[in-house]
C-alpha cells in the first residue's frame, strides 16, 4: 500500500512526509520516490579518482549502521539496472575505502550522520548538488541525539531539494524538524500509524525473574529451527545471555553498540545466512535487521516506550510473513506493559511460558510435519525391505523403532519453570457465627456441652480483702 500511495501521479516532485508499519516495504517506496531525482547517468565525476569532492544527487541518512548498511544493500539492487552507483559511509567504517568509493562519484549517498558531517568537515563529500534528501526513521535520529548533525547536513543542501522523512512513528520533535525543513509537505501512509500488524501475533508470559533464562530455553526449544531474535537492554546482559545460551547448546551471536563495525557486520550476516539460528541483540538492531524469515521476537526485558515496542516487534512478520513477538514480564511490571501495549495499539494474549510437556509436543509435531511433507523418490530396493519389515514387526512398534534412529535432538532439555499464580488455597469451613463458648465442666470434672437454652450461672467474685490491694503483692 505504501509503494502505491507514494506512486499517484500528483506526488511528484512533492516534499513527503512517509509513515507505514514496520516491515510494510518503505525502503523500496523510498527508493521509487527518490528515483525521480536520479541524473540520467552517473555523476560526472564518476571513475575519476582524483577530482574531490563529489557530490551525490540523492542522499539518504539513516540513524544506526545496520539500517545504513541495509539500505545501501537494497538500493544498490533496485537501481543495478539504471547502472546508479550507490555508496557507503558510516561510523567504524574504514576511511580509506569510503574516501575510494566518494571519489568515483556516486549518484546516491547513504550515510550514518556523524561520519558523514565527519567527511563534510574533511572537504571529502559535497552535498551542493543534492536534489533529493530522504531522512529515514526520523523519530530515531533525533532520539538518538543528531539533531546538530542533521540540522548541519541539511544546511549544506541546496534550498531547492525535495525532503523526504519516513517514519513508523510521528512525534512532536520529527513534526517539527519536518516544518523546518519541508516546503508544503505531504502526508503519506501506507499501513496507518498505530495499526496492529495483522501478521504478527503479540503473546505476554508472565514469568518471576528467576526463571527468565528457562523461559527464554523453553521458548527457544518450542521454535525448533526457525530464526529467532531476543532483544536485551544492556551489551553486558547481551554478553551474558549469548554465552549461557551457547553453552545449552543453541547457535547463537550477539548484537550490540559497543562491537566494532566489522563484528556488527559478522554477526548480522551469519544470522542472515543461517549459521546462527538466534540473534541476541539491544535496541540498536531494532531498526536495521530486515530478514525476511524471523519467525520469533523475543522481549527478554520490556522495550523503554511504545515506539521501541513497535520497532522490535517489527523484526517478524515481515513481507507478509507471519510472525510471533512474546514479551516476558514478571508480575510487578505486568500492569506497566498492559499500558505499554495499550499505548501501542496493540494486544497481546496472556499465555503460560511451554514447559518441557509443551516442547516435546511441538517437537513431535514438527517432526511430523517434516516427514509428511518430505520429498522422496521410491527405490524398488527400499520397498522390498518395507515389506520385509513389515511382516517382522508390528507396523506401530516399527515406526516406532525407526523414530529412535532418526529423531531429531533438541539442544538441551527444556526446563521446569515455577507457578506465577499458585492454584487458590481450598475454601475452610464456615464456622458457627458469634463467640465460641467455653465447656461446662461437670462435677467429675470431664467436659459437658451446656443444655440447649440455659446458660451456666455467673460466678460470683470474692470480695478483696480490707487493706490488701493488687499493688501490695506486685514485687518491688
Amino acid at each position: 500500500p505504501v509503494q502505491a500511495a507514494v506512486l499517484d501521479p500528483k506526488l511528484s516532485g512533492r516534499d513527503l512526509r512517509i509513515g507505514s508499519a514496520t516491515g510494510s516495504g518503505k525502503t523500496a517506496a523510498l527508493a521509487m520516490v527518490l528515483a525521480e531525482s536520479l541524473p540520467l547517468g552517473n555523476t560526472m565525476n564518476a571513475g575519476n579518482d582524483k577530482q574531490s569532492p563529489v557530490g551525490p544527487s540523492v542522499l539518504v541518512v539513516a540513524p544506526t549502521r545496520e539500517l545504513a548498511a541495509q539500505l545501501r544493500h537494497e538500493f544498490s539492487q533496485l537501481y543495478a539496472s539504471l547502472g546508479i552507483q550507490v555508496a557507503l559511509v558510516l561510523g567504524g567504517g574504514a576511511y580509506r575505502e569510503e574516501l575510494r568509493a566518494l571519489r568515483r562519484g556516486p549518484a546516491v549517498l547513504v550515510a550514518t550522520p556523524g561520519r558523514l558531517v565527519d567527511h563534510m568537515n574533511r572537504g571529502a563529500v559535497s552535498l551542493a548538488n543534492v536534489q533529493g534528501v530522504a531522512l529515514d526513521e526520523a523519530d530515531q535520529l533525533l532520539e538518538l541525539g543528531f539533531k546538530d548533525e542533521l540540522e548541519a547536513i541539511l544546511a549544506a543542501c541546496p534550498k531547492e531539494r525535495r525532503t523526504l522523512l519516513v517514519s513508523a512513528t510521528f512525534n512532536e520533535p520529527v513534526r517539527r524538524l519536518a516544518d523546518k525543513h519541508q516546503r508544503k509537505a505531504i502526508t503519506v501512509q501506507g499501513t496507518p500509524l498505530g495499526q496492529p500488524h495483522a501478521d504478527i501475533e503479540h503473546i505476554m508470559h508472565v514469568i518471576h525473574g528467576r526463571d527468565q533464562l528457562a523461559a527464554i530455553t523453553n521458548l527457544l526449544l518450542a521454535a525448533g529451527d526457525d530464526r529467532a531474535l531476543v532483544f536485551m537492554t544492556t551489551r553486558l546482559q547481551v554478553t551474558e545471555y549469548v554465552e549461557k545460551l551457547s553453552q545449552r547448546g543453541f547457535s547463537v551471536s550477539g548484537l550490540s553498540g559497543e562491537m566494532s563495525q566489522a563484528e556488527r557486520s559478522r554477526a548480522l550476516s551469519a544470522f542472515r545466512r543461517g549459521a546462527t539460528r538466534v540473534l541476541v541483540a539491544t535496541d540498536v538492531a531494532a531498526r536495521g535487521i530486515d530478514v525476511q524469515d524471523v519467525k520469533l521476537v523475543i522481549h527478554a526485558f520490556p522495550p523503554r516506550d511504545a515506539e521501541a515496542l513497535i520497532h522490535r516487534s517489527g523484526r517478524t512478520g515481515r513481507a507478509g510473513q507471519q510472525g510471533r513477538s512474546v514479551q516476558l514480564v514478571t508480575p510487578m511490571d505486568t500492569r506497566r506493559i498492559e499500558r505499554l501495549f495499550s499505548s501501542a495499539g496493540l494486544r497481546a494474549k496472556m499465555q503460560p511460558v511451554p514447559g518441557p510437556k509443551d516442547v516435546y509436543l511441538e517437537h513431535d509435531r514438527r517432526l511430523l510435519e517434516l516427514l509428511v511433507g518430505m520429498e522422496h523418490q521410491e527405490a524398488g530396493s527400499q520397498k522390498k525391505l518395507a515389506e520385509r519389515l513389515l511382516k517382522k514387526l508390528p507396523p506401530a512398534e516399527l515406526v516406532s523403532r525407526l523414530l529412535s534412529q532418526i529423531q531429531l535432538q533438541l539442544p538441551c532439555e527444556p526446563e521446569s519453570l515455577a507457578p506465577v499464580f499458585p492454584k487458590a488455597p481450598a475454601k475452610p469451613q464456615k464456622k458457627p457465627f458469634g463467640r465460641p463458648r467455653a465447656p461446662l465442666h461437670s462435677k467429675k470434672g470431664d467436659s459437658a456441652q451446656a443444655k440447649p437454652g440455659k446458660r451456666p450461672p455467673p460466678r460470683r467474685r470474692k470480695p478483696a480483702k480490707p487493706g490488701r490491694s493488687a499493688s501490695a503483692h506486685a514485687q518491688p
